[in-house]
């Protein structure tokens, strides 16, 4: 029975995220589930690079989440279709620009995607047209405030890794959520999720049944009940240990509440207009409120990016 540990963790500042594997107990196929964060440090997915590559070297296909790399036909979208799409790119453009500013790196760019792969996802149209324009412009543009900060400013950048810990938290509880979605212990969703998690999930898995190789699937941890459940579907069965490969290491709370205090006082110190009283974040209540759904949400934009 999975724990809700399974698939993601993060404690005291570190996030975890797992590597599951599978095994088909009469052919001997096997399946790797790979789970991943969309940011985290570049030696994260350089370790992650390096267990692909294994794979891979053993005759193992890999197969990618990546909706936004396929490609679409953007003169058969709306002008609302465009919107939704233009917002997405400069989400990623911003969150790109304070990863950086973290010292992160973002998946797409430091663990790539080589031409072998397949890419077995639906494309950013299709996503929006099953999802709905408002609904999805309003997801991006939660993504936009989570990342909007003044470039270079290191008070900024400090309260993101502040309000990273409360994100991490609130998509550690996200997925966990999923998974009891999954296990039919909790109600069904009927917003976003059925597309942006359900719907993919079975458009990866028909890839997975494509073919008879042995598989590499690299997906968001968000994904890994429903795709471990299907895979659980067919007669494979956990095998092995779980891989836990460390994502990102965040300096503790008091110790960036004393950086974001010497800061101020610098800039008191030196007459910079704009120091601003530090106060950290409110932590939401663990309730099935409105609060608790608005903070799964935001987590999953920030943590299981597209």
């Amino acid at each position: 029975m999975p724990t809700k540990s399974d698939y993601l963790r993060f404690t005291h500042g570190t996030l975890q995220t797992p590597v599951h594997h599978y095994t088909h107990p009469t052919t001997g196929r096997r399946i790797t589930m790979i789970g991943t964060v969309h940011m985290g440090d570049a030696e994260y997915y350089a370790a992650l690079r390096t267990v692909i590559d294994d794979l891979e070297a053993g005759g193992a296909a890999v197969q990618y989440e990546g909706a936004s790399l396929l490609p679409y036909d953007e003169q058969d979208a709306t002008d609302e279709e465009r919107t939704v799409l233009t917002t997405f790119e400069l989400k990623k453009d911003l969150e790109r620009q304070r990863i950086t500013e973290l010292g992160l790196a973002r998946q797409a760019d430091a663990l790539d995607c080589p031409d072998r792969w397949r890419i077995a996802d639906l494309d950013m149209l299709e996503i929006t047209r099953r999802v709905g324009t408002e609904t999805m412009l309003r997801g991006e543009m939660r993504g936009i405030k989570a990342f909007d900060r003044p470039a270079g400013d290191p008070r900024a950048i400090e309260r993101l890794r502040l309000r990273l810990h409360f994100i991490f938290v609130a998509f550690r509880v996200a997925v966990w959520s999923n998974a009891k979605r999954v296990s039919g212990t909790r109600r069904p969703s009927n917003g976003a999720d059925v597309v942006l998690i359900d719907q993919r999930n079975e458009v990866a898995l028909q890839g997975l049944w494509s073919t008879e190789q042995d598989v590499v699937m690299i997906w968001g941890c968000a994904h890994l009940p429903g795709l471990g459940a299907g895979i659980a579907d067919r007669g494979f069965v956990r095998t092995g240990v779980t891989e836990w490969h460390t994502a990102v290491d965040l300096p503790s709370i008091p110790t960036i509440l004393s950086r974001l205090r010497a800061l101020a006082r610098a800039t008191r110190t030196s007459g910079t207009d704009g120091a601003e009283a530090v106060t950290p974040p409110r932590r939401r209540s663990p309730g099935p409120t409105r609060d608790r759904r608005h903070a799964e949400s935001e987590a999953l934009t920030v943590g299981s990016s597209l």
